[in-house]
């Protein structure tokens, strides 16, 4: 890994969820340039936003907000906590998403995602909906319908 393809930044004060949204946005649009600025072989690119101050239900809501707006430009947003409970793909007792120190992850959007917009428990059927729209854009050649998206081929 080298400072092109991840960046990890720490926020340590405490920070508003209108700052924290703010901060994620700048930070996707420093990522797409970095992006941009590679050839299709490209590795994937990273940003990790350490907010160390930041509550749980903050990194939550900001996580949230930002979803469909970051899925739309290429790039899957995660919320990662201490408290975060969320079970794994394949494996309920698993918790991927509990980390240390509350952050969001940004990263370039990929074929596999898909799993990841079409989760039923999580959102409802029109976030889903407007969600495989922005996948069908980024991934023609996978076209799915959100109907089909739980049986789609990884």
């Amino acid at each position: 890994l080298s400072e092109d393809t991840i960046q990890i930044l720490n926020f340590p004060r405490a920070i508003t969820e209108e700052a924290l949204s703010t901060t994620a946005i700048e930070q996707a649009q420093a990522l797409l340039e970095r992006i941009k600025s590679f050839p299709e072989s490209r590795p994937l690119h990273v940003s990790i936003l350490a907010f160390p101050s930041a509550d749980t239900t903050l990194i939550d809501s900001v996580q949230d907000q930002l979803k469909e707006l970051f899925v739309s430009q290429g790039l899957m947003i995660g919320d990662f906590h201490p408290k975060h409970s969320g079970p794994g793909l394949h494996n309920p007792d698993f918790q991927p998403m509990r980390a240390p120190v509350p952050m969001l992850v940004l990263r370039e959007m990929v074929r596999q995602d898909l799993v990841f917009l079409s989760d039923r428990r999580r959102y409802s059927d029109e976030r889903i909906q407007r969600l495989t729209v922005s996948y069908n854009q980024m991934f023609p050649e996978r076209r799915v319908t959100p109907r089909s998206t739980e049986e789609a081929p990884l």
